[in-house]
């Protein structure tokens, strides 16, 4: 915890030259798995970025199923797993968020959220929180009826990023900003970039 971000940070960072279009801006968020892309001057001065929520914006009201572009099938966590558990199971996966199923209620553990827990923590012990404490109730939809524009329009005014699809009341999918970036390039390109 005490060590400084320059140590783990990116090295060299990831920065684009000049500005890109929205498709160049995708194809290199795709392509390099990240979900910003800084957008310098020849100084190194920051000018502006594209990141994955940019493309949530641009496919509000598009009316494609949300589930051709989804993430599956849905890894679930256990409402009983603890805060570490869990953080080392995002880490593992690269995973950025995870729901999790409490009684009958789906919940999003984000990986901020639970950084956020980790930092605030007083004792070593409230790592071992179950991490249902740390989740929010998540956005969900029918799996069969939503469709990027509806999931476009959640991801924009949720702070998890992410929506469950359900079918029969059981998590089929999840769509998060990663995935609508693939639908855009799909969409403008054609092209099906490789699934998260």
């Amino acid at each position: 915890m005490k060590t400084p971000l320059h140590e783990i940070a990116s090295k060299p960072p990831l920065v684009a030259r000049h500005k890109l279009s929205y498709l160049e801006c995708a194809s290199t968020l795709a392509s390099r798995n990240i979900w910003i892309l800084p957008v310098v001057d020849e100084e190194g001065r920051l000018l502006s970025a594209c990141t994955e929520l940019d493309f949530a914006l641009v496919l509000i009201g598009r009316t494609e199923k949300a589930s051709s572009f989804s993430t599956e099938p849905v890894v679930l966590g256990q409402a009983n797993d603890t805060i570490v558990e869990v953080l080392g199971f995002m880490l593992e996966k690269g995973f950025r968020r995870i729901p999790v199923l409490v009684d009958d209620t789906y919940y999003m553990a984000t990986m901020s959220q639970l950084l956020y827990s980790v930092a605030r923590a007083s004792t070593p012990e409230e790592l071992l929180d179950e991490v249902r404490n740390y989740s929010t109730p998540s956005p969900v939809l029918d799996y069969g009826r939503a469709t990027l524009g509806d999931v476009a329009e959640i991801i924009t005014s949720t702070p998890e990023r992410a929506v469950l699809l359900t079918s029969a009341g059981s998590a089929k999918a999840i769509i998060t900003e990663r995935d609508l970036v693939r639908a855009y390039l799909y969409i403008h390109r054609g092209v099906e970039e490789n699934s998260e």
